[in-house]
């Protein structure tokens, strides 16, 4: 330890005499820590970092059909209540429901995500609240509509992080309720990083379905048939899942026996706990850990090209003082003494470099959550401060970059022999074993190589983004204005929701410079996507039928007003649009509009055109049968479909949603002038409705969360991209440079006997050019196999494209000649009588 320390002063007092270099090798150190620490970071948040509590012992208990094998249910109250009073399997039991609500604060509503839920739930979780209680069991009890609520921690925090919370008074779909606890910090629920505001005890469940109601909704929380909970638990202690399989079977054997109707056939099962996905179906994390992994990799790529570079730093440096260790090993010193000497040099500045990569990371995952959070309509929870996971990960990162950068240029430093190295003209370089593979070339063609992985893969990426930008959903998003209307987070009961809306339409159709106008329940390249089950008049098709794929279409549903089809600057193909009366009346006859690509696949090559189609509505509400009065074109739901997809449209009257889009198609050049006037519109139809978002069509375009993500990778990638190739140009001219200073004798020589400057010059760029190409050649190779395997990534599905493979190979020449150009011209205006002498 003693002798570490000293030289840890030693190289201290070396880096204060040579600050430049010290400068620099740090910031190339944390460029490459900073990258990884960064990725890192995120892979931690999704991937690596604990859930709180009991978490990591969590399972997800499934209803499986027996007879169906891809066949998944929720669960009613009651069987849920059933399943917890049985404690021969789980030592705790918890039920939840993800939902939308309204907050109001002052005179605003916003649209919040919830989680409705059971008392258990923090039990389960085996972690305690910051404050305050959880439900009781009369609170969960379906019906009890007792209004109370638990506080997230970051939601108590942006209300003022007030010690007195637990009692107040906050406003949820324009009802009080009592807030009874705040949920402990870095706490999501079931999910990590996507935050619940708040949650809700099942006891009010029914009142905030009919906040929201549809047609689609029948039943309450207490009816057995009603199943709409998601149920995780705690096994007992020295359970697991093949041991409590046994017990699994029968709880599920009893419970068909007591109510045979609803639990025929259903099989319990348990799984782990995906982290962000919330489905009844069993889900694994494997496509967040490719995402992971592939980042690690990018960013691993930039740590090994600074390692790289820093390694032919210290290889120069290493040769400059080859006469300072040829003394140290001729008066008693050992090459390990040597080694060691000049590891701990480079550890130094690894962990300086290390510490500013913290920083880096931590304002880049603060970047990170501030954008998302301005994106999605849910809370995202990321911690921004470094936890241990990451520190250790630092430091690995430092102590790799130290490996990589040092250990090679340390043993070459030691194995100088003594004689000829204190005998040798100061500066020059020895004439022995002069190679084009020497290890500096070496080096730099490695971070060629990289280089181009890195560049090209950035290329993809931008690539991606262009297309993503230029993606056409079937309309056009000009000369079009969209709000996003809720009339059930103002607690608007169905006749004032439909009377509102009627009002909006009259009013807005008004304005100046308004075509068309209307309402649709889903936003195309939106965030959320109801689909439903149609089929030709018939029995309803199961997964378990043979026929199935090809007798059942899964299609988006929406529903809409007059006008929708205009309003969005197309037209019907064939057909009819709804009428007054089917959109605002219940009691019309059932009809529908269906797309060309829904026509295709329940019809063929039959006409649609007043024939019935069969929406199944799951396997507790009975199929409604529509007739068929229009063909409409066909348009992307998502912006990262494939081609357009199924679609059918019903009458909002015949499928009521209280959550809809405004959807407005003007003449304006400039639509952000009219969204003042839009504005005051829909506040004079109801001062109650709450606005979440009014906004152009490129707006909106601008702001969804997919183009956000791929213009993101484009950025990091691009980044990526960008500080290889600086790093690569001055490895190399770092390289030339020191060479051509080595060599200056030896130039001077060339020069007197008749040597001309272009000569000196050709000789210089010539072995440049020799290094650029043989790591270019090798970048080819490594960038085709990077390409194929982030193809899943990337928002086209990649491929090796010539034109960016081009261009990043076009760019690394033409940074590498000019890197190897300026010392060619320096070595040309040497004068050889000043080099004789040199």
């Amino acid at each position: 330890m003693t002798a570490f320390l000293k030289d840890l002063r030693f190289g201290l007092r070396l880096f204060s005499r040579q600050p430049g270099f010290a400068l620099v090798a740090i910031l190339i150190l944390a460029i490459g820590i900073g990258a990884n620490t960064t990725m890192f970071s995120l892979v931690n948040e999704l991937i690596l970092k604990p859930r709180p509590g009991a978490g990591e012992e969590l399972v997800q208990v499934y209803s499986k059909h027996r007879t169906e094998p891809d066949s998944f249910r929720t669960f009613s109250y009651d069987n849920f209540s059933d399943l917890r009073a049985r404690t021969d399997v789980f030592a705790s039991l918890t039920a939840h429901n993800p939902a939308m609500v309204g907050i109001t604060e002052g005179d605003t509503t916003r649209r919040a995500f919830i989680d409705i839920t059971t008392g258990d739930l923090f039990n389960t979780f085996d972690i305690p609240l910051a404050m305050g209680r959880s439900f009781t069991r009369d609170e969960e009890k379906p019906g009890a509509e007792l209004p109370v609520t638990i506080l997230s921690y970051s939601l108590w925090e942006r209300m003022g992080a007030r010690a007195d919370m637990v009692g107040q008074i906050l406003r949820i779909n324009q009802r009080d309720f009592t807030v009874v606890g705040v949920a402990p910090k870095g706490f999501s629920g079931t999910t990590v990083m996507i935050t619940p505001e708040l949650w809700l005890p099942t006891g009010v469940y029914d009142s905030m379905v009919n906040d929201f109601a549809s047609d689609d909704a029948v039943g309450t929380l207490r009816d057995r048939r009603h199943h709409a909970l998601i149920v995780y638990g705690r096994l007992r202690d020295g359970l697991h899942a093949e041991s409590a399989a046994p017990g699994l079977d029968t709880i599920s054997a009893a419970m068909e026996a007591a109510f045979p109707a609803e639990n025929k056939d259903q099989q319990l099962t348990i799984g782990r706990v995906s982290r962000l996905g919330i489905s009844t179906n069993p889900q694994d994390d494997g496509p967040v850990a490719v995402v992971g992994a592939s980042l690690l990799a990018m960013s691993g790529i930039v740590l090994l090209i600074a390692a790289l570079n820093l390694a032919n730093m210290q290889l120069a440096r290493g040769a400059a003082r080859a006469k300072e260790f040829a003394i140290r090993l001729s008066i008693g010193g050992t090459r390990a003494q040597v080694v060691r000497q000049l590891m701990t040099e480079s550890l130094l500045l690894s962990l300086t470099g290390g510490a500013l990569a913290l920083l880096v990371a931590m304002g880049v995952m603060r970047a990170l959550a501030s954008g998302m959070n301005g994106l999605l309509p849910v809370m995202l929870t990321i911690e921004t401060t470094p936890d241990a996971r990451i520190f250790f990960a630092t430091l690995a990162f430092a102590v790799i970059g130290t490996v990589i950068s040092s250990l090679g240029p340390a043993l070459a430093a030691s194995r100088a022999d003594v004689i000829p190295a204190l005998k040798e003209q100061a500066g020059e370089l020895p004439l022995r074993g002069r190679s084009r593979f020497q290890v500096r070339h070496v080096l730099v063609m490695g971070q060629l190589a990289l280089s181009l992985v890195l560049l090209t893969t950035a290329g993809a990426f931008i690539r991606g983004a262009w297309v993503a930008a230029d993606v056409d959903p079937g309309f056009s998003f000009e000369r079009g204005i969209h709000a996003s209307l809720d009339t059930g987070l103002a607690g608007f009961d169905r006749p004032r929701a439909q009377a509102v809306y009627g009002d909006i339409l009259d009013r807005v159709r008004r304005v100046p410079g308004v075509t068309h106008v209307s309402l649709g329940s889903l936003m195309p390249f939106g965030d959320v996507i109801e689909s439903s089950s149609v089929q030709r008049p018939g029995p309803v098709r199961r997964l378990s039928d043979p026929d199935y794929d090809t007798a059942v279409t899964s299609g988006i549903a929406q529903s809409v007003m007059q006008d929708y089809f205009p309003s969005l600057g197309l037209q019907l193909l064939r057909g009819r649009d709804f009428s007054q009366a089917e959109v605002t009346s219940a009691d019309t006859p059932p009809v529908a509009i269906i797309d060309a690509v829904m026509a295709t696949r329940v019809f063929g090559a039959e006409d649609p055109l007043g024939r019935q189609i069969q929406i199944n509505r799951g396997q507790d509400l009975a199929p409604e049968l529509a007739v068929v009065i229009g063909i409409a074109p066909p348009i992307k739901q998502q912006m990262n479909d494939d081609e357009a997809g199924a679609h059918v449209y019903r009458p909002h009257a015949q499928r009521f949603r209280s959550g809809m889009t405004l959807h407005v198609r003007t003449m304006a050049n400039d639509d952000a002038v009219m969204l003042p006037t839009i504005r005051v519109a829909l506040r004079e139809a109801d001062p109650m409705l709450p606005v979440i978002t009014l906004e152009t069509g490129a707006m909106f375009r601008e702001r969804n969360a997919m183009l956000w993500i791929v213009r993101t990778g484009a950025r990091v990638f691009t980044i990526f991209g960008v500080v290889a190739l600086v790093m690569a140009s001055l490895g190399i001219y770092g390289v030339k440079a020191f060479l051509v200073s080595r060599r200056t004798r030896e130039i001077g020589i060339r020069l007197a006997l008749g040597a001309q400057a272009r000569d000196v010059a050709s000789l210089v760029l010539r072995d440049g050019l020799f290094t650029t190409v043989a790591g270019l050649v090798l970048g080819l190779g490594l960038s085709f196999v990077a390409v194929q395997g982030i193809g899943s990534l990337l928002f086209d599905g990649g491929g090796f494209d010539l034109p960016i493979v081009a261009a990043a190979f076009v760019a690394l020449v033409a940074s590498a000649l000019l890197a190897n150009w300026v010392p060619a011209r320096r070595a040309m205006r040497v004068a050889p009588t000043m080099a004789l002498r040199n």
